[in-house]
């Protein structure tokens, strides 16, 4: 199952995408989703099957697949 490994508000946040970029790990802004994700799951807990398929979709694009 997909879980979250960090999260983060305001400066938080932008130092996760920073180390992300650093790291040359694709970013792409989704408030919605993000908001979502932070209030519903805790770090290192994993996704509620209510967010599954726009995680899946993400995770396409991030690999490549879609």
């Amino acid at each position: 199952l997909p879980w979250v490994l960090a999260r983060g508000e305001g400066e938080a946040a932008e130092r996760i995408v920073r180390l992300a970029r650093d790291a040359l790990r694709p970013t792409l802004a989704n408030a919605g989703l993000a908001q979502a994700l932070y209030e519903s799951t805790p770090e290192k807990g994993t996704i509620q099957q209510q967010h599954f398929r726009e995680v899946a979709q993400l995770l396409k694009w991030a690999t490549g697949a879609a």
